[in-house]
């Protein structure tokens, strides 16, 4: 049984593992959901960054909200 790493919000911590999400696991299975579908990947990164941006107002700046939700997905190893 696989277990999904879900965002809790309002605090947009992994429920799974309470790393900030999307954590490496999510991360992995974000890739894995949206295989060969990249803009759309990119289009929900989009949406859950605009909603924790207005959950999480600035305890976090908008720079580093924005590596996190989107960052990691440009990122080749």
């Amino acid at each position: 049984m696989t277990v999904e790493h879900l965002p809790d919000r309002p605090a947009w911590t992994c429920r799974s593992c309470d790393k900030p999400w999307p954590c490496i696991t999510a991360q992995l299975q974000l890739q894995v959901e949206f295989i060969d579908q990249a803009a759309s990947l990119a289009v929900y990164l989009t949406s859950q960054f605009i909603a924790a941006s207005e959950d999480i107002g600035d305890s976090i700046s908008a720079r580093d909200l924005q590596r996190r939700f989107l960052g990691w997905m440009y990122h080749e190893s």
